[in-house]
């Protein structure tokens, strides 16, 4: 029977159902096979988390031989900070990118993302006058645009990430691990990231970006 293939895209951003499935893969890139996922023995979920993270490590090791630069990388993933979820709420234009880009690009949602905007985007709404409730439910239909990253695959990155950030905002370090952990790019307007060692987008150089072509 053909072993079933999964574009990298897709892999990563579904890395858990995939790992928990069991099934051999063959991990694609524009139709191209680069390599093949072959799970082991389902174990503890201790082990669990640990094959998850060296099976992230295997993908990047995969497309490091493969030759993709940090631009292709982009077009894969993105880590998403909190404050862009809340003005995709304001920003029909930010809106714009994460709905026209969801099925290209998987957009990484930590769990302290969601927490954090829906904090602050209700009382931000409100202030405009707008209905906080609506602006809640718009929240949660945006986020559900990515793929929700639990602790349980950062957390062995909260020392580096705190170490990285300083003083800065020493809170936002689940962003910062979720980045180092699965070597994904950010997407913020929060300059206390610009300088962290992974790299940052903002959302007018991500429309410059997906303004271009893509290479030959």
């Amino acid at each position: 029977m053909e072993t079933e293939k999964v574009a990298i895209r897709e892999f990563r951003e579904n890395l858990a159902g995939y790992l928990e499935s069991g099934r051999t893969l063959a991990i694609t890139r524009h139709g191209e096979t680069l390599g093949f996922f072959i799970p082991a023995q389902k174990r503890t979920r201790k082990a669990d988390i640990a094959a998850m993270r060296a099976a992230a490590r295997e993908l990047d090791a995969m497309i490091a031989a493969w030759g993709a630069s940090e631009d292709e990388l982009m077009r894969e993933s993105l880590v998403l900070n909190a404050n862009i979820l809340i003005r995709a709420i304001l920003d029909r234009p930010v809106r714009g990118i994460l709905e026209a880009c969801s099925g290209k690009i998987a957009f990484l949602v930590p769990e302290v993302s969601c927490a954090e905007a829906e904090e602050h985007s209700a009382t931000l709404v409100s202030r405009r006058g707008g209905d906080p409730a609506k602006a809640l439910a718009l929240l949660r239909s945006l986020a559900a645009l990515g793929t929700l990253v639990e602790k349980d695959l950062y957390a062995e990155f909260e020392a580096e990430a705190r170490k990285r950030l300083g003083t800065r905002d020493p809170e936002d370090w689940p962003i910062l691990a979720t980045a180092l952990a699965l070597r994904c790019p950010i997407w913020t307007e929060d300059t206390g990231f610009f300088d962290c060692g992974v790299a940052t987008w903002t959302s007018a150089s991500i429309r410059v970006f997906l303004d271009q072509p893509p290479a030959p």
